[in-house]
């Protein structure tokens, strides 16, 4: 009697303790296989295809025998569950709403590498140094690998002359609705984002700092803004939630006086407030040991350029707007700088609801009391994402398989930095996929496509396509992203 051997491994069911099955018609040595090793073959027919679902093909390879063309006896295998084997079963549970979806090095790096017009064509602006919270997940029409998971970006802020006109006059309408209430509301700091390359122009969800996680997700703006100032205007032990302070004076935990932290809840029976720490450690201190802070106050965690003074004033200073005839509803409001312009003598200012005026230094009074930093709603922050990015599971597994993403859980943390800073900080956390097959494949096809996608735009850049290329007379002036349009505001000295 022949040996029976797997047609893949050539083991022997004495060599392999696992059963041989025979899934096909086929007969002779081809008769036999190890379900492992169809299911190794298999996963290989896998790699071959894209990650995006509009890519993926019903291929016959999964339920058809190649050489006998007999349907195989045993179901095919769950895209969902095929991908989870190149992440592995840790990382395929971190999906979920509240963690972190993560640019890796490497993917970051691949796409910085393309022309300026690349980027632009592929929407890759959208995924460099990207770091998207998870805030829904939807559940699929028919398996689990169908959920629907949506996620927002947390380091592309979007200039103020990017917010649609609705967006603003919804913010307009809103914010007068809660300032019935909360007359503070109108001092909550919004900062819009661009979040993501679906839904663009809507606002997707809000997020305000404070809460159980140090942060709350909500989906309209009106319940973000009545969240945040009602933190404004219920403080604690001279902080309110959702605020940046600095510990000091702690004699059992000296190590961390002059850390940086974020206030979540607080506790009334014991007296202390919740805060997470800048190295996403949670620990519980009286209000007595807290200086509230601007978020300005916070210095970047990554190497930045110097900062001279202009003026008496200082780049991403929190001022209070003075003395002003042409807009004098923007007296006493905060803001905070950024650029100065020496040929105009003005510093660039942005107000809490993002807008960005340009003002000569003596309509500009320098913040410095806690009172003025921490007990304003200037100390809370709503962030409205504009769009969002949208997988389904599978898909998402399949690209953290090849190495483009990896996972971690959210933190505060990040909100106590710049966007800038945000993806430094999250990628030192990522959880990215062992080394795979969809990984080595995907290197070389992405590598490929690349440098297609290069030839394309050098191309369109030359007129190769669609015209003669003929030079334009009037060419637009190259629009700096940031600092976005400002509104040049008069005060009382020199008209």
């Amino acid at each position: 009697m022949e040996d029976k051997l797997c047609r893949i491994c050539f083991e022997s069911e004495e060599e392999n303790s696992e059963e041989l099955i025979a899934p096909c018609k086929c007969s002779g040595s081809a008769k036999w296989i190890h379900m492992s090793c169809l299911r190794r073959w298999q996963r290989m027919v896998l790699v071959s295809q894209p990650t995006h679902p509009s890519g993926w093909s019903d291929d016959e390879r999964f339920e058809i025998c190649g050489t006998c063309k007999g349907k195989f006896t045993c179901e095919p295998p769950v895209r969902h569950e095929l991908m989870a084997s190149f992440t592995g079963p840790e990382i395929a549970a971190l999906i979920g709403i509240g963690k972190i979806i993560c640019a890796s090095t490497k993917f970051t790096n691949m796409l910085e590498q393309q022309s300026e017009l690349a980027k632009m064509m592929g929407g890759y602006h959208n995924w460099i140094r990207g770091v998207y919270l998870i805030t829904k997940i939807e559940k699929g029409a028919s398996s689990v690998g169908d959920d629907g998971v949506s996620a927002v970006n947390l380091t592309r802020p979007t200039p103020s002359d990017g917010v649609p006109q609705m967006v603003r006059g919804e913010y307009k309408r809103v914010v007068g609705e809660v300032a019935k209430e909360y007359p503070c509301a109108t001092q909550v700091r919004v900062q819009y984002f661009t979040a993501g390359p679906c839904q663009t122009g809507q606002i997707s969800c809000c997020l305000v700092t404070g809460g159980k996680s140090g942060y709350t997700v909500l989906k309209t703006l009106k319940q973000a803004l009545t969240l945040a100032a009602h933190n404004a205007a219920n403080p604690q032990g001279g902080c309110v939630a959702g605020q940046p302070v600095r510990l000091h004076s702690l004699q059992n935990r000296a190590d961390l006086n002059g850390k940086y932290a974020i206030t979540a809840t607080f506790n009334e029976k014991a007296g202390r407030w919740a805060v997470q720490l800048q190295d996403a450690v949670w620990v519980k201190i009286k209000p007595s040991n807290l200086e509230p802070i601007s978020f300005e106050d916070i210095p970047s965690p990554t190497p930045t350029s110097d900062n001279p003074q202009h003026e008496g004033f200082h780049s991403r200073q929190p001022v209070k707007l003075h003395s002003l005839k042409g807009r004098a509803d923007l007296n006493n409001m905060m803001g905070i700088t950024h650029e100065f312009n020496t040929s105009s003598g003005r510093w660039s200012v942005q107000l809490p609801n993002s807008e960005f005026v340009a003002l000569k230094p003596t309509n500009l009074a320098e913040l410095s009391t806690p009172e003025a930093l921490g007990l304003s709603a200037g100390g809370i922050r709503v962030m409205v994402f504009l769009g969002d990015a949208q997988w389904s599971r599978a898909q998402l597994l399949g690209e953290i398989a090849n190495g483009s993403w990896g996972l971690c859980s959210a933190d505060a943390c990040e909100l106590l930095v710049g966007p800038g800073d945000r993806w430094p900080l999250a990628e030192k956390r990522l959880l990215l996929a062992p080394d795979n097959e969809m990984r080595e494949n995907y290197v070389g096809r992405r590598a490929r496509a690349m440098d297609l996608e290069n030839l394309v735009a050098m191309a369109l850049a030359a007129g190769q396509f669609g015209g003669e290329g003929e030079e334009e007379d009037d060419q637009p002036a190259q629009q700096e992203e940031h600092p976005p349009e400002e509104v040049e505001v008069e005060g009382t000295e020199e008209g």
